[in-house]
This record gives structure tokens, C-alpha cells and sequence, in this order.
């Protein structure tokens, strides 16, 4: 076996631990954040959650999109044609993207009833985990 082929399988072997944030990056950047938040806003938090561990819920879109609600898929992304320098949602395609997603989900915030509150704070959560993350903004074309 020569060299190249030695290396090519030390990398391959180490690919599956940086293509993304799974639940411990999610975990992490979520509790961070309620961490900074002052006393009243972590506790509005809390409450809406129904838990103390922001890292838990903003794990759960990742887990609600491979069965129960598939439609959040495309939430988790944004792709752009190469050379566009403004991005908005209306760049969305009609199943979505994380931008018009995040507005929405800051409607429900702001809006809803305890419920969809709840998903909103989890959603917002992990958006701006995801959208701070490698290969989900991008060109996918």
C-alpha cells in the first residue's frame, strides 16, 4: 500500500466527526447562549421550554425532521446562486429555507400559544447554530 492511499484512509476515517454540529455542537452553542442571557430572560426562556436545558430543545428540529415533520428539512438551509451578493427570504424556494423560517418562527415567538412558543424558542435556537455552520449556506448547484 502506498502513501497516498494510507492517508486517503487516516482522512476518510476522521470525516464523519467534522461534516457537522450534530447534537453536542447544538448542545453547546444552545446553552452558551442562555448562559449570557440576563436572569429574566433566561427564566422567560426556561419557562417556555418547560426545562432548564436550552441544549436539549435546540437538539430537537434535528430529530422532529427525519420522521414526524420532514417538511422542516429544508429550514435548515439556505442555498444561493453563485454571485448573488443579497440574500433575503424571498430567495427561498417554495419548500423553504432557514431564512423565511427563522422569521417565522420569531412570528410564532412573538404571537403563538404556548405550544408553538416553545417549538419557536427550539427552532431559533438551532437556526443560528445552523446557519453558522459549514456547508449550510452555500451554492448547492
Amino acid at each position: 500500500m502506498n502513501l497516498k492511499n494510507v492517508l486517503l484512509i487516516i482522512c476518510l476515517a476522521f470525516i464523519s466527526e467534522g461534516y457537522s454540529w450534530w447534537d453536542e455542537g447544538h448542545s453547546l452553542i444552545c446553552n452558551k447562549a442562555a448562559n449570557l442571557m440576563s436572569g429574566d430572560t433566561s427564566a422567560n426562556l426556561f419557562s417556555i421550554l418547560e426545562s432548564d436545558d436550552y441544549g436539549e430543545g435546540c437538539v430537537w428540529p434535528d430529530v422532529i425532521k427525519q420522521v414526524e415533520r420532514r417538511e422542516t428539512g429544508p429550514w435548515h438551509y439556505i442555498n444561493s446562486p453563485p454571485g448573488k451578493d443579497l440574500i433575503t427570504p424571498d430567495s427561498c424556494p417554495k419548500k423553504g429555507c432557514i431564512m423565511r423560517a427563522y422569521e417565522e418562527q420569531l412570528s410564532s415567538l412573538r404571537t403563538g400559544n404556548d405550544a408553538e412558543k416553545k417549538d419557536a424558542v427550539r427552532f431559533i435556537g438551532h437556526f443560528v447554530a445552523d446557519i453558522h455552520q459549514p456547508l449550510h449556506t452555500g451554492f448547492g448547484y
